[in-house]
């Protein structure tokens, strides 16, 4: 039946050619009793239709040609799905004048939204890059699994994602060194031709302590790491980075409504980074890219290692109204999302993921 459907509905999507499709389908499905009431509601429908002439996407032979090879995917339950059209894979909305995207499915049944992407995530070896780059490759996207020294985290990174079906490849670049922005470009594009989506989240803690403990060399370290890297990274991206395209960075909560002076220089340094969000937003808009920034609270990764234990544990816990800590996969999710054509009109915004702790 999925068929039928697909082959009348493709018989010709000029309005007028939608309506003579449906006619044709009402005839052949609706038992005779009931098709003379459904046939008059469409008769009265049909003059509407040539009016208005035909649906966006050109003439009815350019529709018609569209639609059968969006309802060719239409099959019997239990059949095989094929993917879209491969001329359709990837493609952004904007350049397929605003038809809703083909996906595919993953492994698990799950439609896949970044089919056809290419995705770059820095410092994703381990924790919160770790599960934003399986996530994203779970979404269809082609992975450059960024990382700084650990070969060893990055292969099991691009393992993960290939046990699960995905395609990832390891970039190393080790950065707030100089040069750092270069090496790592230099190493994706021996990988990839483009870009799709950047998401900017390898950064260093610091020492934790007041200012009067914070050293010029600690400082300087922050800020080439967690403030510096990214936005060359960034600057260099911008040629490679395709219309309509995503940057998504990782901030943190501290930068606002949640000072806590033992992290002083580190809140300073991804404070940075709520500033070039927003000038980027608007910078970017004209080429349908969206840049926004997630900011975390405490998530439970072997950064903090040694750390979240006992009271401390208890206490930081206490502090958002879900009782719990964050884990990498509340960040990875929200990543996704912003990554997603479902926030196709979010953009210059910061993303709380602190599950309330500033509320």
């Amino acid at each position: 039946m999925n068929q039928l459907v697909g082959f009348r509905m493709a018989q010709g999507l000029g309005a007028g050619g939608l309506m003579t499709g449906a006619l044709a389908l009402i005839g052949e499905l609706v038992p005779p009793r009931h098709s003379g009431r459904l046939m008059g509601l469409f008769g009265v429908m049909m003059p509407i239709a040539f009016i208005a002439g035909p649906l966006p996407g050109g003439s009815p032979t350019a529709a018609s040609a569209e639609a059968r090879a969006r309802w060719s995917t239409c099959v019997p339950s239990g059949s095989a799905r094929p993917g879209p059209p491969s001329e359709l894979v990837g493609a952004h909305p904007a350049r397929r004048q605003g038809h809703h995207p083909l996906h595919r499915m993953n492994q698990k049944g799950m439609i896949m939204t970044l089919t056809g992407k290419t995705a770059l995530v820095t410092g994703a070896s381990r924790g919160i890059g770790r599960a934003i780059a399986t996530r994203l490759a779970r979404e269809g996207a082609r992975v450059a699994v960024h990382y700084g020294g650990d070969h060893a985290a990055a292969k099991d990174t691009v393992a993960a994602v290939e046990a699960s079906g995905g395609r990832a490849f390891a970039v190393q670049a080790e950065l707030g060194a100089p040069g750092d922005a270069e090496a790592l470009w230099a190493a994706f594009d021996a990988h990839a031709d483009g870009l799709d989506v950047l998401v900017n989240n390898a950064g260093v803690l610091g020492g934790q302590s007041e200012i009067d403990g914070v050293t010029r060399e600690g400082f300087e370290r922050l800020f080439a790491v967690n403030t510096a890297a990214p936005f060359f990274i960034t600057q260099q991206a911008l040629p490679r980075l395709r219309d309509g395209g995503r940057i998504i960075t990782v901030g943190t909560m501290l930068t606002r409504g949640a000072a806590m002076p033992l992290a002083i220089d580190y809140a300073m340094s991804k404070a940075a980074l709520d500033v070039m969000t927003v000038a980027l937003a608007k910078q970017l808009g004209p080429r349908g890219i969206t840049v926004n920034l997630v900011a975390p609270g405490v998530i439970d990764t072997d950064m903090h290692q040694g750390r979240l234990v006992g009271e401390a544990l208890a206490w930081l816990s206490s502090q958002t109204p879900l009782g719990r800590l964050g884990t990498p996969e509340d960040v990875a999710d929200t990543v996704a999302f912003l990554a997603s054509d479902d926030s196709r009109y979010v953009t210059g915004h910061r993303l709380d993921v602190s599950g309330g702790t500033t509320m």
